[in-house]
């Protein structure tokens, strides 16, 4: 059981550590590594997420308990990081605002979707898709809201227009949204097109992989450690932690909900909150230094918990 998991993630591991040395010894430059990235998130995930949606099954009742088995313990620990900052390290509150979005907020859908597709299999990845769907919903907009508090100056509403301008521009965004309204059209794509999406869809993981770890030399620690230590310590053990205890104990989710859930909650930081953070122009080295350590923690993470969920509720 605990060799499946640890084969799933080790190729992962493997490929995210090419992309760093390739990068570390400057074999590919700053310049190939963006052109890749942007053939990756600009070309080769938007096919996947387009051919995802458009043909995935959805539920007939919406599964309220797998929401809220995630998302509970994503406000109890959004809570104890921000507490944590502002009492314990004595940081003001946007960086503590801050440092609670980079302990909660995942790299869900450049990493997460290809991670959980190779994990759960098409066939079982809605969980996962519903739940990440929220991410940004549930923890960057209401982050938002908590640090214009803070910035009197700057409207709530200008906030939103910018976050939703930026959104409707992203690839991602526009696949997710054509494939659900593809989804419900009496017809389904061409074969040939869809053979030619599903090639692109297999290069997805593998460049996104090589992506992140070369990026990863660009960011590196920078500084703040213990605050970052405790940030990705949050990230990548206490909020899966909570994730599995609620979802296997309290909601008493199935086998690929859980795994969904775990998935969700042990993906490194995203590069959102240090967008947000550069922004504020407050907390810019704990979102770096945190991204860094979190993707260098997520994979023991995410493997140990996905054993636990496979040792507590055998796979069906």
């Amino acid at each position: 059981m605990l060799f499946s998991t640890i084969s799933i993630i080790a190729p992962l591991v493997f490929l995210g550590g090419v992309g760093y040395l390739l990068r570390l010894v400057n074999f590919i430059s700053d310049d190939i590594m963006d052109a890749l990235g942007t053939f990756t998130f600009r070309i080769a995930l938007p096919c996947m997420l387009f051919r995802l949606t458009s043909t995935i099954s959805f539920p007939s009742q919406f599964p309220f308990s797998l929401i809220l088995a995630y998302y509970i313990p994503v406000a109890l620990v959004y809570a104890l990081n921000t507490i944590v900052f502002t009492k314990f390290f004595s940081r003001n509150y946007n960086t503590s605002i801050i440092a609670s979005i980079n302990a909660c907020f995942g790299n869900t859908i450049a990493l997460g979707i290809p991670i959980a597709l190779i994990t759960l299999g098409e066939q079982n990845v809605l969980p996962y898709l519903i739940a990440a769907t929220l991410h940004t919903p549930l923890i960057i907009f209401p982050s938002l809201i908590f640090l214009s508090l803070h910035k009197p100056q700057q409207k709530i509403s200008s906030l939103f227009i910018n976050l939703f301008h930026t959104l409707s521009r992203n690839p991602n965004m526009i696949a997710i949204a054509s494939g659900f309204l593809f989804n419900a059209l009496p017809f389904s794509v061409p074969t040939p097109i869809d053979s030619a999406l599903f090639f692109l869809q297999q290069a997805a993981l593998p460049c996104a992989l090589i992506t992140i770890g070369g990026s990863l030399v660009r960011y590196g620690i920078r500084g703040h450690i213990s605050q970052a230590l405790t940030t990705s310590a949050v990230k990548v053990i206490i909020l899966p932690l909570l994730v599995f205890l609620f979802a296997a104990f309290l909601f008493k989710l199935s086998f690929f909900e859980q795994q969904a859930l775990i998935i969700l909650a042990t993906l490194p930081t995203g590069i959102t909150p240090f967008l947000i953070a550069g922004n504020y122009n407050t907390g810019i080295r704990i979102s770096t230094s945190t991204l860094f350590l979190t993707a260098c923690l997520a994979a023991p993470s995410m493997t140990l918990f996905l054993y636990l969920t496979a040792y507590n509720a055998p796979s069906p």
